[in-house]
């Protein structure tokens, strides 16, 4: 997928996650309480317990936008920070949604079918965002994990050495593999159909401000080619404030999504 963003959802997947604590369900726009039962396994890591980042639709004509399409992809949140989302329902009864949260004292979800959600991302770790309508039907139901932002120099460290390449292998007409072999320099190789591209390095800065791309907060990376006549002559990258994924740009369009491979 060279030309675009990927808008990947994942449909009608089993969620796994850690046992549900504190939950809480709040009702927009009203305050009814319900509650929910969250079948659940044990997973481990490093920061905070985290869940499995799948979604899953009922068959009521259920859509999402903005951070809820990106989560199969980029598969966390950064703590402290709001995302503006919806959720279409086309045979929802109403606007009206109960929402909850299997632990709320990592996230909250606020708003209806009509006016959208914001995302709230309090702490590090991992909850369950279940949304049912008026009569109780569930809508969208997904893991929601909330990690903290590295920051430049953590997240050269990371790129460098915990991650092995990101990969962007889309289809078998096109695709890309991005590895990043010092704090200064990496190269891609790729593939466009028929043509196969060997190693094509450059050198990278990583911009010290975390910013908000489309729905991704991240840094941008300034890209210098050593070869100004290479196939592919990048320009800027774009990394996920956790490393977990970049976008890789020429001075006219995206090339891909690239995702970590370990």
């Amino acid at each position: 997928m060279k030309k675009g963003l990927l808008g990947m959802l994942l449909l009608s997947f089993a969620i796994v996650g850690c046992g549900p604590t504190n939950e809480s369900s709040t009702s927009n726009p009203t305050s009814e309480q319900t509650s929910s039962s969250i079948a659940s396994s044990s997973v481990s890591s490093s920061e905070a317990p985290q869940f499995a980042s799948t979604n899953e639709y009922t068959d009521k004509g259920v859509s999402v936008s903005g951070v809820l399409s990106d989560l199969s992809i980029v598969k966390c949140v950064i703590k402290g920070k709001e995302y503006g989302c919806t959720i279409k329902a086309d045979n929802a009864p109403n606007d009206e949604v109960t929402v909850t949260m299997s632990n709320p004292k990592i996230a909250t979800f606020e708003g209806d079918l009509a006016s959208g959600f914001t995302l709230k991302c309090l702490e590090v770790g991992g909850t369950i965002l279940v949304v049912k309508d008026s009569e109780g039907t569930m809508l969208y139901r997904t893991a929601i994990n909330v990690k903290e932002a590295l920051a430049p120099t953590e997240l050269t460290n990371y790129i460098v050495n915990d991650v092995r390449y990101y990969d962007a292998s889309w289809s078998s007409y096109d695709n890309y593999q991005l590895t990043f072999s010092s704090a200064t320099a990496g190269f891609i190789v790729g593939q466009e159909g028929t043509l196969k591209y060997d190693a094509m390095s450059f050198t990278y800065k990583v911009n010290e401000e975390l910013q908000l791309n489309r729905d991704m907060w991240g840094y941008e990376l300034t890209i210098t080619m050593d070869d100004s006549k290479a196939p592919l002559l990048l320009t800027s990258m774009f990394m996920y404030a956790t490393g977990s994924t970049v976008n890789v740009y020429t001075k006219s369009q995206i090339v891909s999504f690239f995702v970590e491979v370990k």
